[in-house]
């Protein structure tokens, strides 16, 4: 019996006459594959927090800005302790008030004095007139039942005054259903066109 096992032991060592020998794990392999899948998760985890705090991307919905930005346009915001500033294009979200985000330029901000000649189409802010470079059509009268703003005005605390760049169009702070904009509600600034690839670029 002893012989037996002995020559089973011999069978389960050797084969073809040779040392059978143990496989080895490669420890190298191993360590560096959990490095990528750390390396992985950090990334992921990172692009989350720069997509929820730093930058998003949003779509142009409608015509209000063009020719800046157009519809169906996929802008990136930058979010991140934002402060608006005259000029800058704005993403705006109130879900109490828009059924999706709204996209403006800002032309005043708190305490400024805002005025519109609606003969001239001319934009006064603190009683000097602004150039707007960017504007493809100009204001071009009052539109009665939408512009029931009284100008001039004076911007709230915490707040901002917007107006589209396609003036005949856009519905903006000209009307109370839009009105001053509050600081709050401004989920940050449009910087760079990403699609179509075709219109990619800084906005202005």
């Amino acid at each position: 019996m002893k012989r037996l096992s002995a020559d089973i032991l011999q069978q389960n060592t050797e084969y073809n006459g040779r040392p059978l020998r143990k496989r080895k794990v490669n420890k190298n392999a191993v360590s560096a594959l959990f490095d990528w899948m750390q390396a992985g998760a950090v990334a992921i985890i990172a692009v989350v927090l720069i997509m929820t705090f730093v930058v998003r991307i949003v779509d142009v919905s409608g015509e209000s800005m063009m020719n800046t930005l157009l519809n169906g346009d996929k802008v990136m915001v930058y979010s991140l302790m934002y402060t608006p500033k005259q000029g800058d294009i704005v993403i705006v979200s109130h879900a109490e008030k828009y059924d999706e985000p709204i996209v403006k330029r800002v032309i005043a901000t708190e305490g400024q004095t805002i005025d519109i000649d609606y003969t001239s189409g001319k934009v006064y802010v603190d009683g000097n007139e602004i150039y707007e470079p960017y504007l493809t059509y100009n204001i071009e009268g009052l539109r009665v039942g939408y512009d029931d703003v009284s100008f001039p005005c004076v911007v709230p605390q915490n707040a901002v005054f917007v107006l589209g760049d396609n003036r005949p169009v856009s519905l903006d702070s000209r009307t109370s259903v839009i009105g001053f904009i509050s600081c709050d509600d401004i989920i940050g600034k449009a910087v760079f066109v990403v699609y179509p690839f075709g219109r990619a670029g800084i906005v202005k």
